[in-house]
């Protein structure tokens, strides 16, 4: 894959973050599509800034929709190599960690805004067994372990035009998928910050 929908989003993303408008820092980390120094980065950035949201990013070349992974799962079995040679075969991550870790992202309710804006969307329940799943298992075990608060997830984008795997897979334009991503946060932001409203009245 040429170019990566994942890593131009987050780069759009940071070029034109407004942090007064949003009212959320943003701290993008681009991550090497490798089993040992991508987690150590994640697990390092999570534990250092403490973060009120983790969202990892992805791009799945067989999908027309946003992926929205449900589960991290505590497994990694892979033919294809990371970027350093690296194969791993029948692997439990961790063999303290539980099986699964469920998304603590408000999942529905940014379903239900990607439905109203007519973005196509599913949920996932297994954001496959190679570097992805690894890394995403390993940040939300660091969550547990370090007792953090952060709401950490994980999501999936389709290809750009041209990069798609199978015939009824449609890409799409880099600007949608920057434009969708932004909502995605947005729609984290304001649905967390309307719980702690209403919190606050009871």
């Amino acid at each position: 894959m040429t170019r990566n929908p994942s890593l131009e989003v987050i780069e759009g993303l940071k070029d034109g973050w407004d942090e007064e408008e949003r009212d959320m820092r943003l701290e993008p980390l681009v991550l090497p599509w490798n089993y040992t120094r991508a987690t150590q980065l994640v697990r390092d950035a999570l534990s250092e800034t403490r973060p009120e949201l983790f969202l990892l990013l992805d791009v799945d070349p067989t999908s027309s929709d946003h992926i929205l992974q449900v589960l991290a799962a505590n497994w990694t079995d892979d033919p294809a190599p990371d970027q350093d040679g690296a194969v791993v075969h029948d692997t439990i991550i961790d063999r303290e960690g539980p099986v699964a870790y469920r998304s603590k992202l408000p999942l529905d309710g940014i379903w239900d805004k990607l439905l109203v804006e007519r973005v196509p969307c599913r949920m996932g329940h297994k954001a496959g067994w190679g570097v992805f799943n690894h890394v995403y298992y390993q940040a939300m075990r660091t969550i547990a372990q370090d007792d953090l608060h952060t709401r950490g997830g994980a999501m999936q984008l389709p290809p750009l035009p041209g990069q798609e795997e199978g015939e009824e897979t449609e890409g799409r334009p880099i600007e949608r998928q920057l434009d969708e991503v932004d909502m995605v946060l947005q729609t984290i932001r304001h649905l967390y910050a309307r719980v702690e409203h209403e919190t606050a009245d009871t």
